[in-house]
């Protein structure tokens, strides 16, 4: 087995008794390491997204956590809650009193943008697509 040196153990000794030598670290040189090119990569910036959900118990902990959230993490925040599909719900409007980002109850298609919440509307099912 091939162990690769590390910051806290050295480079082995080959057979013949030679050290050998750590890979060069090519980051002030502005090249790519081999993990680098491992990684996929789009033409499009990607967007990460949390996603949050609960029953009407959970509200005080989703204003929580809106409230400490900092409103421009370039995140998107989507919420879906367990809320009965015969009643108009305020979600969004509550959420809003505890954040500076732009809430949004999603009732068809919308862009999802950073630092924006989206809150699923009662009875709808929410996808994301890119």
């Amino acid at each position: 087995m091939m162990e690769y040196p590390t910051p806290d153990r050295p480079p082995a000794a080959s057979a013949e008794g030679e050290r050998l030598q750590p890979a060069p670290d090519h980051a002030e040189e502005g090249l790519a390491s081999a993990t680098d090119d491992a990684i996929p990569t789009r033409s499009y910036a990607m967007l990460p997204m949390v996603g949050l959900g609960g029953s009407a118990g959970s509200l005080a902990a989703l204003q929580g956590f809106f409230s400490a959230a900092p409103s421009d993490s370039g995140m998107a925040f989507v919420v879906v809650m367990h809320l009965s599909a015969e009643h108009e719900s305020a979600l969004a409007e509550i959420i809003q009193r505890t954040t500076a980002m732009p809430v949004l109850q999603v009732h068809d298609q919308a862009k999802v943008e950073a630092n924006h919440v989206y809150v699923i509307a009662p009875g709808k099912t929410l996808t994301s697509i890119d």
